[in-house]
């Protein structure tokens, strides 16, 4: 059976001490990409879905920013700020291959002091990183995202 699949992500970043952009990632536990680094996401909340012959369709409730921020408060807990709003995320990409959508977000922390600890056990630990330092490897795509986002900032 094929499905439809709908999920964002959340890229947190900071300006350290020496004012360099960093971003939070975390090494995957879980399939798929496990042992891959990676920012804090997964699926939308799914209302109801229905199948017509060998697809299964699922509707779901929740949009893409929304789905960004509650993986990532599921996910993690920040100290030393405090979790964005909805609409403070920053749209950093979109793609759909098929039956899969997949949006980022980022958003930038004030304090460089800030820490974000791992509640999940998706990651074996989150890690801040700068750019110049990005760790391998690391989830395909996404190294794009993170220099786009620098720019931005």
């Amino acid at each position: 059976m094929i499905w439809n699949y709908q999920g964002a992500g959340l890229l947190f970043a900071k300006r350290d001490k020496e004012n360099q952009f960093a971003v939070c990632l975390g090494k995957r536990k879980w399939k798929p990409f496990s042992g891959y680094y990676s920012m804090l996401g997964g699926e939308s909340n799914g209302m109801s879905d229905h199948v017509l012959g060998l697809f299964r369709f699922k509707h779901y409730r929740e949009d893409f920013r929304a789905t960004a921020l509650r993986e990532a408060r599921e996910e993690c807990k920040i100290v030393g700020n405090t979790f964005p709003g909805i609409n403070q995320l920053i749209p950093l990409s979109k793609m759909t291959l098929g039956v899969f959508s997949w949006e980022t977000f980022g958003y930038v922390l004030e304090n460089p002091e800030s820490s974000i600890i791992s509640t999940s056990s998706e990651f074996d630990e989150l890690t801040w990183y700068r750019t110049d330092e990005l760790p391998d490897p690391i989830f395909p795509g996404l190294k794009h995202t993170i220099y786009k986002f620098e720019g931005l900032s």
